[in-house]
């Protein structure tokens, strides 16, 4: 219970700090900048994955094997849609560039803060997407030499 417990929280934690990034993103574009789910899975996938590269005994799948396995393989098609996604804002950013979708129509400060914010997380989030199958590995290696003990 406290491991599901520790889980949900940092589910809610990471919830609002993609709220907290986002928001002044929202602020200056509204409807107009069409990555906001892109930039929040690329925040959620890197919060989320180093959480479990640093804490994965506190969490609910630490001792699943099985499970450890699909997660292995599962952040390949999300490695890929965060590559694909940050492909698509650099194009974005080289053909329109951010000023073009300001409410305010003018270069601001918050048009470094958009790119900065997105790079930061995508890079992130694809570190942690080469790093989580590794970790996974060792996990379930350990968890079997201590079985065979």
């Amino acid at each position: 219970m406290k491991r599901l417990s520790f889980s949900l929280l940092w589910v809610l934690i990471t919830i609002i700090l993609v709220a907290i990034l986002l928001f002044p993103v929202y602020q200056a574009t509204g409807e107009n900048y069409q990555f906001y789910l892109p930039n929040a899975v690329a925040i959620v996938v890197a919060i989320t994955l180093t959480r479990y590269l640093f804490l994965l005994d506190y969490h609910w799948f630490g001792d699943i094997n099985w499970l450890k396995v699909v997660l292995a393989f599962a952040v390949i098609p999300v490695a890929l849609f965060v590559i694909d996604s940050h492909y698509e804002f650099q194009r974005f950013l080289d053909e329109d560039g951010i000023h073009s979708i300001l409410l305010d129509g003018k270069s601001s400060a918050i048009t470094g803060y958009i790119r900065n914010q997105f790079i930061l997380f995508w890079a992130w989030a694809l570190i942690a997407c080469i790093a989580i199958p590794i970790k996974m590995i060792r996990s379930i290696w350990r968890s079997y030499k201590a079985k065979i003990k």
